[in-house]
């Protein structure tokens, strides 16, 4: 499963980072990722030479953002940092729950706030209808 991003061998863009691109592919690469990766599966899903995916493990481990065990490497909490930062500035993420809570209450569901990330969505916030579930 190559992923190959076209962005990591772009050339000729003087202000484009290649390696700082082939970092944060190596992060993107443990999503939807219940267990530890090795560095050769990390290098199928990136595209990425194994030399590349260690050297940007080994600078991802140093930072604290990735730890290596036994069974391959894992994210740090230290990632989450990251995220931290966008919902603490996204001021629809501060009158979110208001009307999430409401829709729950006046539908008796779940209710979630989804953005477009590209062509992806992504849930961002969630208000969870307290019910037992039947089988």
């Amino acid at each position: 499963m190559q992923h190959l991003n076209p962005a990591l061998f772009r050339s000729g863009d003087p202000n484009f980072m290649t390696s700082l691109a082939r970092g944060i592919e190596v992060l993107s690469s443990f999503q939807n990722s219940a267990t530890g990766l090795r560095a050769p599966t990390i290098s199928k899903r990136t595209g990425l030479s194994r030399a590349v995916v260690s050297r940007c493990l080994y600078t991802l481990s140093e930072l604290g953002y990735v730890r290596q065990a036994d069974d391959g490497y894992y994210l740090e909490p230290k990632i989450l940092s990251l995220s931290q930062t966008y919902f603490k500035a996204n001021p629809l993420l501060s009158i979110a729950p208001e009307y999430l809570n409401r829709v729950k209450e006046q539908a008796g569901e779940s209710c979630s706030l989804a953005v477009l990330d590209g062509s992806d969505v992504v849930y961002i916030a969630r208000s969870a209808a307290r019910r037992v579930m039947t089988v």
